[in-house]
C-alpha cells in the first residue's frame, strides 16, 4: 500500500502535480461539502435563533 502511494506521488510529480497541493485542495473541498451538510445548516440556524433570543436554551 505504501509502495502504491509512493508510485502515485512520483507519477503526479512527473505530470507536474504537486502532491501536497493536491492533498490541500482535496481537504478544502471536503470542508466545503461538510459546511453545507444538514447538520451544519441546522447549527447555523440554531445559533441565529439563539442570538435573536428565539431559541430556548436547554441544559
Amino acid at each position: 500500500m505504501a509502495r502504491e502511494g509512493k508510485d502515485d506521488a512520483r507519477m503526479q510529480l512527473r505530470n507536474g502535480i504537486d502532491s501536497s497541493q493536491l492533498k490541500q485542495s482535496v481537504k478544502v473541498q471536503r470542508k466545503e461539502v461538510t459546511e453545507h451538510s444538514v447538520k451544519a445548516i441546522a447549527l447555523k440556524w440554531l445559533d441565529r435563533d439563539i442570538a435573536r433570543g428565539l431559541a430556548e436554551i436547554t441544559n
